[in-house]
């Protein structure tokens, strides 16, 4: 089974989760990710969308700081290629930052932190370029 086919298989429910995993029905019905954050917003503003060791963030400051880098990144003019790349350790601030890229029409490239020196050099030219 190559990766794809697992992929299928586990969104089919063929593929049970790891523990302390749920599984996420994907939908094209759904919207987008933003579409998804900002329809919680509206509902459920208060409730807890990410949740980090003691700190639980709300749907809506997580909207909140989305808006702000979608802001910050549209006042910077148009980005070329498009692409933003982030560089940031696995934190709500992460989140935040990834879809206020994808909110302000932008692509991202996810940066391993633990990259080389040598390896970040290859990888954001070819980013830019």
């Amino acid at each position: 089974m190559n990766r794809l086919q697992s992929q299928a298989a586990w969104l089919e429910g063929q593929v049970k989760p790891a523990p302390g995993f749920s599984r996420l029905e994907i939908s094209p019905a759904l919207g987008s990710i933003i579409g998804l954050v900002e329809r919680r917003v509206k509902r459920t503003p208060d409730h807890t969308a990410i949740k980090a060791g003691t700190r639980a963030i709300s749907y809506r400051s997580l909207n909140e700081q989305a808006n702000r880098v979608a802001h910050s990144l549209l006042s910077l003019g148009r980005l070329e290629p498009g692409l933003v790349p982030i560089l940031m350790a696995h934190t709500p601030e992460k989140v935040m930052a990834t879809i206020g890229v994808l909110k302000a029409g932008l692509g991202y490239v996810a940066l391993n932190i633990f990259f080389t020196v040598s390896a970040s050099s290859t990888t954001l030219p070819s980013i830019t370029s």
